[in-house]
Parts: C-alpha cells; sequence; structure tokens
C-alpha cells in the first residue's frame, strides 16, 4: 500500500524557487550572454532567443486543412446518433 506524500512541495531547492518567483514577478532580468552584450546589439531574453517565428494562416491552412472534414465528419455522426437516441427514446 503506497503513502501518500505529506507534503506538496516541490523537490528543487529553495534558492531556486526564490529566483523562478522574481523572474516571473520581473524583479531581476535573464542573463545575457557575453557576446550579445559586447557585439552592440540590444540585448534579447531567452525567451525571446528560443521563440519560433510568427505562423501565418497559409501555413496552417496547408498543414491541417484535413482537420475541417473530419471536424463536420464528427459533427454528422454525433447529429445522427442524437436523432438515434432521441428515436429509441420514443420506441422503448
Amino acid at each position: 500500500m503506497s503513502r501518500k506524500k505529506s507534503s506538496a512541495r516541490p523537490n528543487i531547492p529553495q534558492e531556486t524557487l526564490e529566483r523562478a518567483r522574481q523572474r516571473a514577478a520581473g524583479r531581476i532580468a535573464l542573463p545575457v550572454e557575453a557576446s550579445a552584450a559586447s557585439g552592440g546589439v540590444a540585448p534579447r531574453s531567452r525567451v525571446q532567443q528560443t521563440a519560433p517565428e510568427m505562423t501565418t494562416i497559409e501555413d496552417l491552412a496547408a498543414e491541417y486543412g484535413y482537420v475541417l472534414g473530419d471536424l463536420r465528419n464528427m459533427g454528422l455522426l454525433a447529429g445522427v446518433l442524437f436523432a438515434l437516441l432521441i428515436v429509441l427514446s420514443f420506441i422503448l
């Protein structure tokens, strides 16, 4: 029989938690790489450096074109099954 944990505290050091809380609140900045600081380029946060490019509507339509057909088929199936339930409720 497994025992439940007595506390819901995360299993990471307290100083790491505090640093993450300060970063989330915006009180401290993320570290800037030395090459960006010395190159004259405005420093960017780590989130901005790894953020993907914006996806266009055309890219999404080409990639997920099958989704609308699948949704239409599922809606049709759900409607037929719902109508079948209504008919069966009158019969039985």
